[in-house]
């Protein structure tokens, strides 16, 4: 069964890159409003399935070293997230376009 769990995530990132495009090119929205909606509003969902599922966590895991990777982590994600969300929004404006493009003129 834990083979199935990458396979899985990369369903669901793939899904959630696409919707994010979809979203982002559709409905005339930013990237600072998607994120500052969307980025509150995933922390909630996860916060909820952490409080449902309980996972084994201790204090150790943020001893010595490994806290201040924990925080390099976040720091990197943010950055790399508002990134590419920024480069999604930019995209926005020729996605259309090429789009219809590849769909009736191949």
């Amino acid at each position: 069964m834990n083979f199935l769990f990458p396979i899985i995530a990369a369903i669901l990132q793939a899904t959630s890159f696409t919707l994010d495009k979809v979203v982002l090119s559709i409905r005339k929205i930013n990237f600072k409003t998607y994120t500052g909606v969307s980025f509150p509003l995933i922390f909630l969902i996860t916060l909820g399935i952490f409080f449902i599922f309980r996972p084994p966590l201790s204090l150790d895991l943020l001893a010595g070293s490994l806290g201040w990777l924990l925080l390099l982590s976040i720091v990197i994600t943010i950055i790399t997230n508002l990134i590419f969300y920024r480069a999604l929004d930019s995209d926005r404006q020729y996605s259309h376009y090429y789009f219809f493009q590849h769909c009736f003129y191949r």
